[in-house]
């Protein structure tokens, strides 16, 4: 027994000493850390913490530090007995983007433990305790019973009585829906004011690929936020990436916000069908769009469908002409890849009810009516991205919009309606994998009605060109930190797919094949800002915006019942935990939980006077035999 060495924390008489430690050091660098108060930055206070307790180490101790605000592998930490390479591993710890993550890290804590030398073994957590450090992320709570004797929980800035004054942009939303080149986009963000004074004229500003666009100056309560939208055209194709940013306050970290969105390159498109209704297809785009071409255009008249290679093509519109069977197929196939149409029925009822069936929409019959009866718009979607700027929003009454006088009809029997007559749905959008579908119910034709004549067809037939080949697919939202998987659709055909970070820096990622779709999977990103993705062919395949958690702009410690909780939950109720506001007291508490008995010189004496006694009792039964 003594051979083994065995101690207990408990101190006894004359047998009282330095019991040698192996200690944890869970440091908080994240960067609600990196403020000042009267005692000066609040990750150099909790650096110096760390740092006393390097100072304090007796021959035999360990210590191992692990960052709380890490992605990476931090049980590479191992423990270590050289002071200066532990002091130097303090120094070289900065503020970092990602959160802190306790319960993640006391778990790598715990497993350290095993690993460790001594057999007293402490765990010391140095943080500004805001609430978010105790999440459990994954619902899976750490559990540390019996791997530490004492824990040291230190509150950096507990007894400050300073006012820190911080304002951070809490959140982004997105206002406008189609994203167009020389189009207005419009965003609101939420600025909040955690401070006890008023912020006056803060302001924000809303940069496009890091030029200043656009800039608004607000007032914000004490305590309270306030919605600021902003909006500034577009002026380029291609991906484009939205910074919002706050004036620069106590803590500069939560003062920007970022999206991206892209604006896709002149679509090509191909008109296809009866000479008449391609004609009046054709001169709506002309008599709608900007001085600039907007699209490069193919039309075609009455051309058969098996000969046009439909996947070249970012939209299709079909009017007026029969497809058959295989035509019907191979649209399918190519709008649930992420293509787009168009369409219009044809004077074949039946052909065009199969189309629509394959399609989704159920199915149509033809309907006639005459002139004196023809029918009109009665109800029309005007929130829909479709219609964003053509209506007034406040406006209830349809008869105020245009209509045409429609003579026949061929609605589809399913299939989201846009606008609405007595007599079916005018126009109907349908979903179809990760493509869009327009399906408006009558040929511009004259025959079936009045519409290429009225002002509306010009501004449908545009409309819904921009709607289906402009950009509405957003940035992908993510804190920093947080593991992400993106689902691609199967036209990013790659084997390795291209990412370029904030800063210009590239890397690759080589996808999982999924039945009907291409999964990239992230560990997490530290540096905030646009992430744009691109396959080998260099087609833009997605956008990952990285923000700052906003809960860490709340500078708010825990309350200490909270702490308590927490700690009984992970450690159990008989671990010693000490509760430490301020930081000076830390050696002297270390200290003393050090101290304990080690209990080899006990087990020494005592064997020793077995060893006497034995010796004594044999003696005795020698001479007893002896008689």
């Amino acid at each position: 027994m003594a051979f083994a060495r065995p101690a207990i924390p408990t101190a006894l008489p004359f047998f009282q000493t330095y019991s040698k430690t192996s200690a944890v050091i869970l440091l908080d660098n994240s960067f609600s850390l990196d403020v000042s108060d009267e005692s000066g930055n609040r990750l150099k206070q909790a650096k110096l913490s760390a740092q006393s307790l390097i100072n304090n180490l007796s021959d035999g101790d360990e210590t191992a530090i692990i960052e709380m605000s890490s992605i990476e592998n931090a049980a590479i930490n191992a423990f270590s007995k050289n002071p200066e390479y532990l002091r130097e591993r303090i120094n070289k710890i900065s503020v970092s983007n990602v959160p802190a993550d306790l319960n993640r890290m006391l778990k790598i804590a715990g497993d350290m433990s095993d690993f460790a030398a001594n057999l007293n073994k402490s765990l010391i957590i140095i943080t500004d305790a805001q609430d978010n450090i105790f999440r459990v992320r994954n619902k899976d709570t750490a559990n540390l019973l019996g791997k530490f004797n004492n824990v040291f929980f230190i509150i950096v800035g507990k007894d400050s009585k300073s006012d820190i004054n911080n304002s951070s942009l809490d959140s982004l939303n997105i206002i406008t829906s189609i994203y167009s080149k020389n189009k207005i986009v419009e965003l609101e963000t939420i600025v909040k004011n955690y401070s006890n004074a008023e912020v006056r004229d803060a302001v924000v500003s809303m940069m496009y690929d890091s030029v200043r666009v656009a800039q608004r100056s607000i007032n914000i309560p004490a305590k309270e936020n306030r919605s600021v939208p902003i909006a500034a055209p577009v002026q380029q194709y291609g991906p484009t990436s939205v910074t919002l940013e706050l004036e620069n306050d106590a803590n500069e970290w939560d003062n920007k916000r970022f999206m991206g969105f892209n604006i896709p390159d002149k679509p090509k498109i191909l008109i296809n069908g009866s000479t008449e209704s391609v004609r009046f297809i054709n001169t709506a785009l002309k008599s709608v769009s900007e001085n600039e071409e907007f699209a490069k255009i193919d039309l075609n008249d009455n051309q058969r469908m098996a000969t046009i290679p439909i996947e070249s093509y970012d939209l299709i519109i079909i009017s007026g002409i029969e497809l058959t069977p295989n035509d019907i197929s191979r649209l399918n196939d190519y709008i649930s890849k992420g293509g787009n149409a168009l369409l219009f029925p044809n004077n074949d009822a039946n052909n065009t009810s199969d189309l629509l069936k394959v399609l989704g929409l159920g199915g149509t019959t033809l309907r006639e009516f005459p002139r004196s009866a023809a029918q009109k718009f009665t109800n029309v979607d005007k929130n829909h991205p479709l219609f964003e700027g053509v209506f007034k929003l406040n406006d209830n009454d349809n008869k105020s919009i245009e209509s045409p006088n429609i003579f026949k009809i061929m609605p589809a029997i399913s299939g989201i309606s846009l606008i609405g007559t007595a007599a079916g749905a005018f126009l109907t959008e349908q979903r179809i994998g990760d493509g869009k579908l327009l399906y408006l119910a009558v040929i511009p034709e004259m025959a079936w009605s009045n519409l290429p004549f009225t002002g509306i067809f010009p501004a449908i037939v545009y409309r819904s060109v921009i709607y289906l080949t402009s950009s509405q697919d957003i940035s992908t939202f993510v804190n920093t930190g947080d593991p992400i998987s993106i689902n691609l659709n199967l036209k990013f055909q790659s084997d390795n797919f291209k990412i370029i970070d904030p800063n210009g820096n590239v890397s690759f990622i080589s996808p999982i094949k999924l039945p009907g779709s291409i999964s990239l999977n992230f560990p997490g990103f530290t540096m905030p800002g646009v992430y744009t993705i691109y396959d080998s062919k260099n087609k833009l395949a997605k956008q990952i915006a990285v923000n700052f958690d906003r809960s860490e702009s709340e500078l708010k410690i825990a309350d200490s019942d909270k702490i308590k909780n927490f700690l009984n939950t992970v450690l159990g109720k008989d671990t010693s935990k000490n509760i430490i506001d301020n930081h000076v007291d830390l050696k002297s508490e270390f200290v003393r939980a050090s101290m304990g008995t080690e209990l080899w010189q006990l087990f020494l004496i005592l064997a020793i006077l077995f060893a006497i006694a034995e010796m004594i009792v044999q003696r005795t039964l020698k001479k007893e035999s002896s008689l």
